[in-house]
């Protein structure tokens, strides 16, 4: 019955394509004109940033703490700079406390923000926890956490190494079989999920129920915000108060392409306060014609080693 609905499918579908061939083509022409004009309009950086080890340092941990000079509450927002802002946080240099956002109270230990009290030192749009291995205490994941799962039934949030463990207790005869099944590694994607080419059978798989739902027909999912999804409001309402209230905005390690971060540093140009990125590489921000502002400072040199000198000149 199943192949002959296929068959009728398939059948009505080549006579549909058989029949509109020339709507289709001016269809096809429409969307190629629409595709020309949306490209036109594209902004994103898309040049390749030159290689960071080649740049001079010289002068840019100075010009950096020029920039720092009379500021007491400034906010970091960081991309793929895997920075440790503990010693900036210890020296007052980098921090704003929100003293009247209702969003705080929304605040659970399972949320996954990464917050314990009412301050924000550095907006991340990592999800690999790279800021609390180095040790910063206050800082809001805007895109979600790794190490985090949380079920998509009733939101319930728990360690992913916990599920993993649950999932094993489940399944442990599917799990001895699965382990021993050699995997490619070029196959290992940027998210951790592996291509097993078929040698697993996932339908004998069983999924544990949510501890807090009981829901079995749900399922957790990775607590990060993957493309196509939105970031939590509470989370906007938290990175909106911090830039409302801070004084000045360090951009490191990241070209603001994503629309999350970039509307951040656009909310404090909009409002005078001062922006410094310490990137290699253009960014959004230059792109949308902001590069001859007063507000603007960048600072283009290897992150790693004029942070490094930035620190070593506030010892001076």
């Amino acid at each position: 019955m199943r192949k002959m609905t296929s068959i009728r499918v398939v059948a009505t579908l080549m006579a549909g394509n058989a029949n509109s061939s020339r709507n289709s083509a001016g269809a096809m022409r429409q969307m190629s004109n629409s595709s020309r004009r949306h490209q036109s309009r594209r902004i994103l950086p898309l040049a390749r940033p030159p290689d960071p080890s080649t740049l001079p340092v010289a002068n840019c941990a100075s010009k950096l703490y020029d920039w720092f000079k009379g500021k007491s509450s400034v906010l970091v927002i960081t991309g793929a700079a895997e920075i440790n802002a503990s010693s900036q946080e210890e020296l007052g240099l980098i921090g704003v406390r929100l003293n009247s956002c209702s969003s705080f109270d929304d605040l659970t230990p399972s949320c996954g923000d990464g917050l314990k009290d009412d301050t924000i030192s550095i907006v991340t749009q990592n999800v690999d926890m790279l800021h609390a291995k180095a040790g910063t205490r206050h800082c809001l994941h805007l895109h979600g956490r790794g190490d985090l799962v949380s079920c998509q039934s009733c939101g319930f949030s728990m360690e992913r190494t916990m599920y993993h463990h649950q999932l094993i207790a489940s399944n442990r005869d599917w799990y001895e079989k699965a382990r021993y099944v050699t995997m490619d590694a070029s196959k290992l994607r940027p998210d951790g999920d592996a291509d097993l080419d078929g040698q697993v059978v996932y339908d004998e798989l069983f999924l544990p129920a949510c501890p807090r739902c009981s829901n079995y027909n749900s399922f957790f999912k990775t607590s990060v915000v993957f493309f196509g999804d939105q970031v939590p409001k509470h989370r906007f309402d938290l990175s909106y108060a911090a830039v409302d209230a801070c004084d000045g905005v360090l951009c490191v390690g990241t070209s603001l392409a994503v629309h999350s971060a970039f509307r951040l540093t656009k909310r404090a140009l909009h409002q005078n306060t001062p922006v410094c990125i310490l990137n290699v590489g253009e960014t959004r921000v230059e792109r949308e014609g902001w590069q001859n502002s007063d507000l603007l400072t960048k600072i283009e040199s290897p992150i790693g080693r004029t942070l490094s000198a930035f620190m070593d000149t506030l010892d001076e």
